[in-house]
């Protein structure tokens, strides 16, 4: 499965953009390989789907986890959560509510 674009939902645009500039830049450099195989892990690239959340990957992302999912043709960020409190029971239901929203104001990730 090859996908044309990868995209952020708005509050995971914010998240991105808060990120430290190397993150950001290990991002950019980690989406080539999510756009070519969304579902495939690397040595350097360890992806796994939720288990109480199917169609929703995860990814490690310096002390970070990465969450997204495959709309389409598009790889759609939905969350850039700090790690442990990715797994909260109030992060887990922020991440479903903007699933359940997907609101696509979602931009590419390359501007």
């Amino acid at each position: 499965m090859s996908l044309v674009s990868a995209e952020f939902v708005s509050e995971a645009r914010r998240e991105f953009l808060d990120l430290p500039k190397g993150l950001q830049r290990q991002l950019r450099d980690l989406t080539p390989y999510l756009l070519a195989n969304p579902f495939r892990s690397y040595p350097w690239l360890q992806v796994g789907e939720l288990h109480e959340m199917r169609g929703v990957w995860k990814f490690r992302l310096g002390s970070r986890r990465v969450f997204y999912t495959v709309d389409g043709s598009a790889l759609v960020f939905v969350a850039i959560s700090p790690r442990p409190p990715a797994y909260t029971p109030a992060a887990r239901a922020e991440l479903r509510r903007r699933l359940s929203a997907h609101q696509r104001t979602a931009r590419p990730i390359r501007e």
